[in-house]
């Protein structure tokens, strides 16, 4: 179960490693809770003790996305990262457009990111009207403003796969990527109805989705979308 207590999420790069998934749930928990990721610069210089996950957890917003760091910084082993590797943090969509994707689909890929960065920063507030409920399981009184947030993240994810499952002429769809992206409509649209899985699981879920979503979308674009 993720942890109920609000503590805001260190802006620091020396964060603890996370050694099991548990652990890598509960920061996704945490930063859920502090809200927006850290607006991502160009690139960053990495710090003694500094992990992949803990880098994107503050500057994407989930631990899960330290696979999408990876692949974009061509670090064939995540697990042993030399202090002063310079890494590049860019924005979602402008990694995957300095990557190669193609412009039919840039605008669909910027729609997702805005779609992620909405629903993270929604987050603070959504855990603060689940908590103050004191639902556990079945549903509470999500605040409209929330609800609708998250209905027009899932819109979004909904108008991004249309586009991604009929690619250009010589492109192949990205399947891998539009089944987790089919994945985050549903518990999206379930999170707006004030929906409670009783685990805490649901809302975390939909990061994840995300961020597989996103690493899919940049080996597309690094294999010219085959």
């Amino acid at each position: 179960m993720l942890p109920r207590s609000h503590i805001a999420l260190p802006v620091t790069l020396s964060l603890i490693a996370l050694t099991t998934a548990a652990s890598a749930v509960d920061q996704a928990g945490e930063a859920a809770r502090a809200g927006a990721p850290t607006s991502p610069g160009s690139a960053m210089t990495l710090q003694e003790g500094t992990t992949l996950a803990s880098v994107a957890t503050v500057t994407y917003g989930h631990p899960k996305f330290a696979t999408f760091l990876a692949r974009l910084n061509g670090i064939p082993d995540p697990d042993h990262l030399a202090s002063g590797t310079l890494l590049k943090t860019p924005p979602l969509a402008d990694g995957l457009k300095d990557a190669g994707l193609a412009p039919p689909y840039q605008e669909a890929v910027r729609s997702l990111a805005k779609a992620w960065s909405d629903f993270h920063t929604a987050s603070p507030a959504y855990w603060k009207a689940r908590e103050a409920s004191g639902i556990v399981s079945g549903k509470f009184a999500i605040p409209a403003d929330l609800s609708a947030t998250f209905s027009s993240a899932a819109d979004a994810v909904e108008a991004a796969v249309k586009i991604l499952s009929h690619p250009a002429p010589g492109h192949q769809a990205p399947q891998k990527t539009i089944g987790q992206l089919n994945q985050c409509i549903s518990p999206l649209r379930m999170l707006a109805t004030g929906a409670v899985d009783g685990y805490g699981y649901d809302h975390d879920m939909v990061g994840q989705r995300f961020a597989l979503a996103f690493t899919g979308l940049l080996v597309w674009a690094q294999e010219r979308h085959q």
